[in-house]
């Protein structure tokens, strides 16, 4: 039997350390957030962080970092994502999340989970090294990861 994911709510700042440590362009933290650790076990798999939460606007940012594959099951990824979309703290209409162009691994999880590429940031972190700009709105997060209704 494979082990479940259990995700640790409450070490918001000690979850975010550790996430910025883990990717090489966030140089200054993520500021006031929220995060999520994802563990088998006693073993991290990952940390979600989500930050730069605009409540006019109905958006935030989600950072994803992870040791392992392991963590991307499709119920851990419809718990997260449901963090932001359906908690009354959040309610956002819209998810982004940014990452290197040359991060093909993440580029490729932001597509898996629905994700789409909205924009591309020439030379933002380097010369030559461009941000790609990935959003989820609200409506896209129900039809593919929303709790279907009984018929």
């Amino acid at each position: 039997m494979k082990p479940r994911n259990t995700l640790i709510f409450g070490k918001d700042q000690a979850v975010a350390d550790w996430v910025a440590r883990q990717l090489p362009d966030v140089h200054n933290g993520f500021g006031k957030c929220a995060a999520i650790a994802i563990c088998t076990g006693d073993r991290p798999l990952a940390g979600v962080v989500y930050h730069s939460y605009d409540r006019a606007a109905g958006t935030i940012q989600m950072s994803i970092a992870s040791v392992s594959p392991l963590w991307a099951k499709p119920e851990t990824i419809r718990e997260l994502l449901a963090v932001p979309f359906l908690q009354k703290e959040y309610s956002c209409r819209k998810v982004w999340a940014m990452t290197s162009s040359d991060n093909a691994k993440a580029i490729r999880l932001l597509g898996h989970i629905g994700m789409v590429c909205e924009a591309k940031l020439r030379h933002h972190y380097a010369p030559k090294r461009a941000a790609w700009i990935f959003g989820m709105m609200r409506h896209e997060y129900d039809a593919r990861w929303g709790v279907k209704e009984a018929a």
